[in-house]
């Protein structure tokens, strides 16, 4: 679905719709093949979707509007402006302007599904919704695993107090990987494995740190820490 824009709204739409990608349909009513583009452009874009936002311009309708779109560079109808971030990123108009070339147009700007997925995750996390959070994660890992995706699975990890399962995520990270997110982290699982050190520990930890040379002591902690 579409909106149309107004000479009343326009700031409103613009500014209720600054977070998304906006693709400013211009078009004439009167011309067949505006409308049938139209009509093939309107079922991609979601009615009130959370990333893209489909603004109709209809240049007969409201005539005040040519000299703003001939400024923002369109010479022929139809025509679709792609703007991103309060900037214009792109123009489609004559020979360009086609179905396929739009269908390309919101490949680029409309998030993968494993994004999309990562994002819920992290709002779940955020509510504290960690059940939620760790299902949403798998699935944006097992379309694409990527560091900082694995990076919001150890957060979880950590707040279910696996600590294991964390370190080994936080142990597999790369380097290009090891933001301040990893550090946060890291010194989390730190203070975490402290607190949750038995007397037993301890005490072996400070008698390998006597003598390392002492491999009784030195496998009594490998049971302990596995």
């Amino acid at each position: 679905m579409s909106l149309e824009l107004t000479p009343e709204n326009m700031q409103g739409v613009f500014d209720e719709n600054a977070g998304k990608a906006m693709l400013l349909f211009v078009y004439s009513a009167q011309d067949p093949e505006s409308t049938k583009l139209l009509q093939a452009t309107e079922p991609l874009v979601p009615e009130s979707g959370p990333y893209a936002v489909l603004i109709r311009i209809d240049i007969d309708a409201h005539p005040e509007f040519q000299q703003m779109v001939v400024q923002w560079g369109v010479r022929s109808v139809p025509s679709v402006i792609v703007v991103q971030k309060g900037r214009i990123s792109g123009l489609l108009q004559a020979e360009q302007a086609t179905i396929e070339n739009i269908k390309k147009v919101l490949d680029q700007v409309m998030p993968k599904t494993d994004e999309i997925d990562a994002g819920e995750a992290k709002t779940a996390l955020e509510k504290g919704d960690v059940k939620t959070a760790l299902l949403k994660i798998n699935a944006a890992i097992a379309a694409n695993d990527k560091p900082e995706y694995q990076l919001v699975k150890a957060d979880i990890e950590l707040r279910n107090n696996n600590l294991n399962a964390a370190k080994k995520i936080l142990d597999a990270i790369p380097l290009e990987g090891q933001d301040s997110y990893y550090q946060k982290l890291k010194s989390a699982l730190e203070l975490a494995g402290k607190a949750a050190k038995s007397p037993d520990v301890e005490k072996l930890e400070e008698e390998y740190e006597k003598d390392p040379s002492d491999k009784g002591t030195a496998k009594k902690l490998a049971v302990k820490y596995n």
